[in-house]
């Protein structure tokens, strides 16, 4: 990719993530594994360069918003 491409190509690639966010599926037994690990003391963060936004709507979206306690996201 021609390096004055790369900001048009991180622009569309963020554009169908976030456009995609509500169709990915969570990895079988994902949701019951943290919730066990939660539950026996077990803390989680999410480190991230989506928006926090997204990463909000997804944990809502399969119900395991309450399993993290912080979520940072930075693009760089």
């Amino acid at each position: 990719i021609p390096l004055l491409k790369i900001p048009e190509v991180v622009l569309r690639a963020r554009q169908q993530i976030n456009n995609q966010m509500t169709t990915l599926l969570p990895f079988p037994h994902l949701k019951e594994t943290l919730t066990q690990l939660h539950q026996s003391g077990c803390r989680f963060g999410i480190l991230t360069s989506n928006s926090k936004e997204n990463v909000k709507l997804w944990l809502q979206q399969y119900g395991m918003a309450d399993l993290f306690s912080f979520i940072h996201a930075e693009s760089s």
